[in-house]
């Protein structure tokens, strides 16, 4: 079972497929024992024998002469990335206006490579394929100058003949010196692809990628990017107090909509700079019509390319990307997936609320429904905070997806939307009796946020306790003594972050540490901690 076979194969030609697949593992252990010349006669032997090509990196085998899409989309992007190191990100630089998507059909990475293709076709002596890009961007509406370096899709065709730019190339980001490790080298293979992929949206002008991507380093990895100095850091205290650094919000990763006219169906399709057209994993996902309203609507190009990415990478087997962007999805997003139904969700739901509670259908970690619902209660005088129907309906949204992060053990998510309830609507949710009301002496305006104090059965804030001393209550005899030291210290530092320097996602990312490895439980509000002991 180490190959599959290929979903384009048509099925209905019989083959002997117990045969194929004893070549195809004595194949495999020949290559692990790195015998390629007896790898090499098995391969011959499957074409010539059952017309069957493998491809070792896709794990994947064929009876079609052409390769699969994932062996294609590998090249395709081996080629891309030849041609950003040679001509750069930006091999042209975009004047005017935005592209205007009633001249030109085009996304911006699709000209940028259209126009890579043509500089490589023209040095190798490719001008029969040279002259045909070119022909395919005019008749597409877009104008470019190869003296001035220059394009633009905007409908106008005029340059500035007094001024020329260069090639540009993509800025490398290193990691600051004082900044903490990454967990683990998948995890640091994606953070650093990102980055990459943020930078050369720099270079292309692509400030709403950019923007989109600093959230999701942001809210997935707690990376934050300073560009002057051009480092990155997990958490941004490394870059000291001289460094003006802002976390980024949803309302800053907004993308651009891109309306297509009807007159464009007409052009050419894309023809010389598509290589990666036509290869993507199909059928897409659909989204729920049960999932939740979007936190902002332009997000979804973004969402859509994530889903799309992760598809290719599942297909390519290349399993710890499409784990990483399906942790991106939720976390930055609150997007679930369900592979079964091919489907995704905002809230991770795919089911009607009258479902059977409990119940998971959703393989992407978020949960089918929130079972309890937060009720409103009103103060006795509600004309003293009145809330529009807009207003309640978008804080029931934040607190279904709170639960919803909730019920995923996404400690770090819960606490993001609690604090946004209270920063934004003046809410304060109370665990106890399920209910939630404004806060009538919350003024946002003078900073005074819920983080660092505790509700009480009634509602009400009580300060903190200044000590963070906590005291740990049941048996701990299973535990030693070095184990029990460090457990105090990891509860004594996520008091320090969550409460007197005001980073909650340290402070949570502590938690949930302590749980996974001992089944710490924490509970601050009597300062204790003990371990719970699990269920026979």
């Amino acid at each position: 079972n180490y190959y599959s076979r290929d979903p384009r194969d048509d099925l209905s030609v019989p083959l002997d497929e117990a045969a194929i697949r004893k070549l195809l593992g004595t194949r495999v252990l020949a290559r692990r024992r790195k015998d390629f010349r007896e790898a090499d006669r098995v391969d011959r032997d499957l074409r010539s024998m059952h017309g069957v090509y493998a491809y070792d990196k896709d794990r994947i085998w064929t009876t079609q002469k052409t390769p699969p899409r994932s062996f294609m989309r590998r090249k395709a992007r081996q080629a891309e990335f030849a041609r950003k190191k040679q001509f750069g990100s930006a091999p042209y630089a975009q004047v005017g206006g935005e592209i205007d998507p009633n001249v030109c059909p085009f996304t911006a990475d699709e000209i940028y490579s259209l126009l890579s293709r043509r500089l490589q076709c023209r040095m190798e002596g490719k001008v029969e394929i040279a002259e045909a890009i070119k022909f395919e961007l005019i008749v597409n509406g877009v104008r470019f100058s190869d003296g001035l370096r220059q394009w633009r899709a905007d409908g106008n065709n005029q340059f500035d003949k007094n001024t020329k730019t260069s090639p540009r190339f993509a800025a490398k980001y290193s990691q600051h010196e004082s900044s903490p490790e990454l967990q683990t080298d998948s995890v640091r293979y994606r953070v650093k692809r990102l980055i990459q992929d943020r930078a050369e949206a720099i270079v292309r002008r692509d400030f709403h990628l950019m923007d989109s991507i600093t959230l999701e380093l942001y809210r997935t990895y707690n990376v934050a990017v300073e560009d002057k100095g051009r480092t990155w850091s997990v958490g941004s205290d490394a870059f000291g107090v001289d460094v003006e650094w802002e976390p980024p919000s949803v309302g800053k990763a907004t993308v651009p909509a891109q309306p297509r006219s009807s007159s464009t169906t007409t052009l050419l399709p894309l023809m010389f700079g598509g290589e990666l057209k036509g290869l993507e994993s199909t059928p897409p996902y659909n989204q729920s019509e049960y999932s939740l309203r979007l936190e902002d609507e332009t997000l979804l190009p973004r969402i859509e390319h994530l889903i799309q990415e992760r598809l290719n990478l599942k297909e390519e087997r290349t399993m710890f990307g499409s784990d990483a962007i399906q942790k991106e999805l939720w976390v930055t997003y609150n997007v679930g997936l369900n592979d079964r139904l091919r489907q995704w969700s905002v809230g991770g739901i795919f089911e009607a609320p009258d479902s059977k509670p409990g119940r998971r259908r959703n393989s992407g970690g978020a949960p089918l429904w929130a079972k309890l619902l937060y009720s409103h209660r009103l103060s006795g005088d509600s004309s003293t905070n009145p809330l529009s129907p807009d207003t309640v309906t978008d804080i029931e949204n934040l607190i279904r997806y709170f639960q919803t992060a909730l019920q995923n053990d996404n400690g770090i998510l819960a606490d993001r939307i609690r604090e946004r309830l209270v920063d934004t609507h003046g809410v304060i949710l109370n665990d106890d009796t399920m209910e939630w009301y404004v806060d009538t002496d919350y003024d946002s305006d003078n900073g005074d946020e819920i983080l660092g104090n505790q509700i009480d059965e009634t509602g009400e804030r009580v300060a903190n306790r200044k000590d963070g001393m906590y005291t740990p209550i049941g048996s701990i005899t299973a535990l030693s003594r070095r184990q029990i030291e460090n457990i105090q210290h990891l509860i004594n530092r996520r008091y320090e972050e969550k409460y007197n320097k005001g980073n909650p996602i340290i402070a949570n990312t502590v938690e949930i540490a302590l749980w996974k490895k001992h089944r710490v439980v924490i509970d601050d509000a009597s300062q204790v901690w003990y371990v719970e002991q699990e269920e026979k």
